[in-house]
Order: structure tokens, then C-alpha cells, then sequence
């Protein structure tokens, strides 16, 4: 996690298909992300996610 380029580093094993993987979110109570936090993403090319508290 890098909090001043408010981003976040996954690594997936080398053998992974990026094109359709399923992403899994911990998200408080109220809070809402875009894309859906259990949606199948394209991850091929990188991914931004939005995150909405309240």
C-alpha cells in the first residue's frame, strides 16, 4: 500500500488468467466500490477502483 499514490500492489501467480479474475474487497460498513467489489474485473492492464464511504 502506498498512501501518497494512493495505490495498492497485488501480485497473482505467473500461471493466472488476468483477463477475468474475480476481486475481493474488505470494505467498512456503508462504504461502495466501482467496479463491484466482487465482480469480475479484466486485470490484464491494470485496474482502478473507487471507493465511496458513506
Amino acid at each position: 500500500i502506498d498512501e501518497q499514490k494512493q495505490t495498492i500492489t497485488v501480485y497473482a501467480p505467473w500461471s493466472a488468467s488476468l483477463n477475468s479474475m474475480t476481486t475481493s474487497l474488505s470494505l467498512p460498513e456503508g462504504a461502495t466500490s466501482v467496479p463491484k467489489a466482487a465482480a469480475n474485473v479484466d486485470l490484464s492492464s491494470g485496474a482502478k477502483y473507487r471507493i465511496f464511504n458513506g
